[in-house]
């Protein structure tokens, strides 16, 4: 079972990367002039430079935030509804610690003085999470759907 939870959020963190790197793709009339690179050479830019950040990252901190789902707020019943929003929001708020600690990592302090320049990055660090936690969810509704209709096939 954990092979298959580990599975899924590997399988959601690559459909996120390909997502986030079909969204980043600038059209043609708004690229440089001396720019040659075409559609699939920035996608696959994108997603190669994307995704150690989504798999060292994005795996481990999505597995927390289950488990701490699962350990703190199952004993309050909340409905599905609520769930939502809560975790859209707590990972939104990984995202940008996520990519906050990368920074620190790769380029120490100096993100804190010049600020406002990373603020693009942090929008699109929040909106990888949530994309991330959101291809999980899908995932987990359709493998729900394909096992429930396989159940009652194979009662007939």
């Amino acid at each position: 079972m954990i092979k298959y939870h580990i599975l899924r959020k590997i399988i959601s963190v690559i459909l996120s990367n390909a997502f986030m790197c079909l969204w980043l793709i600038v059209p043609l009339f708004d690229r440089e002039v001396s720019f040659y690179g075409s559609i699939s050479f920035i996608f696959v830019l994108y997603f190669i430079a994307g995704l150690p950040f989504y798999l060292i990252g994005g795996v481990p901190f999505s597995i927390l935030m289950d488990w701490l789902w699962l350990k703190y707020m199952t004993r309050f019943d909340i409905k599905w509804f609520y769930r939502l929003p809560i975790q859209i929001v707590a990972y939104g708020l990984g995202g940008i610690l996520l990519y906050s600690l990368f920074m620190l990592i790769i380029g120490g302090s100096d993100m804190f003085n010049d600020f406002v320049s990373y603020l693009p990055f942090l929008k699109l660090s929040v909106c990888g999470a949530v994309t991330a936690f959101l291809m999980n969810e899908l995932i987990g509704f359709f493998i729900s759907k394909l096992t429930t209709n396989a159940s009652e096939a194979a009662q007939l």
